[in-house]
């Protein structure tokens, strides 16, 4: 155990004997008793480049509604370069 008054180089600072900060905590969920659960997990993912998988097309076609591939890798590299331009100005 660290003593309450530690030197770290020429400053001096006070640490806390008991780090005991509480936590906040999820509230609890509800079972889910509904075993006719329809949920499927469709692992569609996209590079901040554009950059996509093999397997993209087949997942995105499991997905409602029209997406074209062109679209969501201009709307990565748009994203991309907005969070860039922010962060280099």
């Amino acid at each position: 155990m660290k003593n309450s008054n530690d030197t770290i180089g020429n400053r001096t600072r006070d640490l806390p004997t008991c780090s005991a900060v509480p936590q906040p905590t999820a509230p609890p969920r509800a079972p889910n008793n509904n075993n006719n659960n329809n949920n499927k997990v469709i692992p569609v993912i996209t590079g901040a480049t554009g950059t996509i998988s093999k397997a993209f097309r087949k997942y995105a076609s499991n997905i409602p509604g029209n997406h074209e591939v062109k679209e969501l890798q201009k709307t990565a590299i748009l994203g991309t370069v907005h969070i860039l331009r922010k962060v280099l100005t």
